[in-house]
């Protein structure tokens, strides 16, 4: 997830030559060749320098050739305490997957139809009688992002419970149009803060407990849940807003209720081991007609400068040396997170940085695309070399 706030971008250096000492090796019990794996620790290391990020988890799994995970630096910035595998973390929009499968569930069970318009479910939406669920889900809605003011007042107001609608309702109130619905793909929270809503309303049960019913569980994720008002749930890696003077805020007990289903939900390296493929193939969770019609991309190649890269319903895909991965990334202060399957390669990437580097501080109209459209193609290029 990404929001907007007036600044410019910041590149920090986070200077903690202690961290060294705080390295976990990785653990491996796999095919890759000691070189790849040499690689994927080196490209680690350097992303989690480069980037700044206190914290970084990697996890890379392909299916018959190699397991490679490592966790590098500190939990908690106060007690320098090491960053562990099983720690819990905000995966921010990574959460937008799993508000699209619930969509495509209540649509295969008749709640809904994607040609369906949103005042069907939500009335006082300005322009719902034109935008359709699958113009949301495929952000072709023409709506634009949550906008300056909403972002500087969730900065200032940390701790401030949001009401989901009335964001919806005041970003679209308060600017114009990207473009008529279907018109152009355009990157934006309001779309997904919007499927929450009708799914709550579709579904007639809290989102929380439909994505507990119809993903969470029949994956075995146990350590995944959406309660974005809450803290990170212990054991927690702490995630860090940096101020352009190097300052850093810790976010873990930040409200992030105005994230909702475009950013709320909170996950670990095991569950998203589980869930990237399943997400990927809808194994488990939507029927292949079902998955067929998510996997319809819209062309975003000039609008994320990345040749051969789509948008379906809820996922990015990215060709790459190792087969096109297809899945999500993540943004919120404090978070970049990743999620992605190919399935030519049978190649899962699991990632998370303790800080997003797009949003220190936030910058107006900008895709978080650090994690996604750079470190990918790096680790691809390692597996898929002999």
């Amino acid at each position: 997830m990404r929001f907007a706030v007036a600044g410019r971008r910041h590149t920090r250096c986070l200077c903690l030559p202690i961290l060294a000492l705080c390295l976990l090796l990785p653990t491996t019990a796999s095919a890759f060749t000691p070189q790849q794996t040499s690689q994927l620790q080196q490209l680690a290391q350097a992303d989690q320098r480069e980037a700044g990020y206190p914290g970084l988890i990697l996890g890379v799994w392909q299916q018959g050739h190699g397991r490679f995970v490592s966790a590098l630096g500190t939990s908690n910035l106060a007690t320098m305490a090491p960053i562990g595998l099983e720690d819990r973390f905000r995966i921010g929009s990574v959460t937008k997957t799993f508000t699209a499968t619930l969509i495509l569930q209540l649509a295969e069970r008749h709640k809904l139809r994607l040609s369906d318009h949103i005042d069907r479910f939500l009335h006082g939406i300005p322009g719902g009688h034109r935008v359709t669920i699958k113009h949301l889900l495929n952000q072709t809605s023409g709506f634009p992002d949550l906008d300056n003011h909403f972002s500087n007042l969730v900065l200032k107001s940390v701790h401030k419970q949001w009401n989901v609608r009335q964001l919806v309702v005041g970003s679209l109130r308060s600017q114009p149009r990207v473009c008529a619905p279907g018109k152009c793909w355009h990157y934006s929270n309001v779309n997904y803060l919007t499927l929450g809503l009708i799914a709550a309303k579709a579904g007639g049960k809290p989102v929380s407990q439909q994505l507990r019913t119809g993903v969470l569980d029949p994956l075995g994720m146990t350590g995944t849940r959406l309660r974005a008002s809450a803290p990170v749930a212990k054991p927690a890696v702490h995630g860090y807003q940096f101020k352009p003077s190097g300052f850093a805020r810790d976010t873990t007990r930040w409200n992030f209720s105005w994230a909702f289903t475009a950013g709320g939900l909170t996950s670990t390296l095991h569950d998203l081991h589980s869930y990237c493929p399943a997400l990927a193939t809808g194994r488990g969770l939507l029927s292949k007609r079902t998955q067929r019609e998510r996997l319809d991309f819209v062309d975003i190649s000039q609008d994320v400068d990345t040749p051969g890269a789509g948008y379906g319903l809820g996922i990015f895909s990215l060709p790459t040396a190792a087969g096109t991965f297809i899945g999500h990334n993540g943004a919120v202060p404090g978070t970049d997170a990743l999620c992605l399957y190919s399935p030519q390669s049978k190649t899962t990437i699991v990632a998370y940085g303790s800080t997003s580097v797009e949003l220190d501080p936030v910058s107006p109209d900008r895709l978080p695309i650090q994690m996604l459209f750079e470190l990918v193609p790096a680790i691809a290029q390692i597996v898929a070399s002999p």
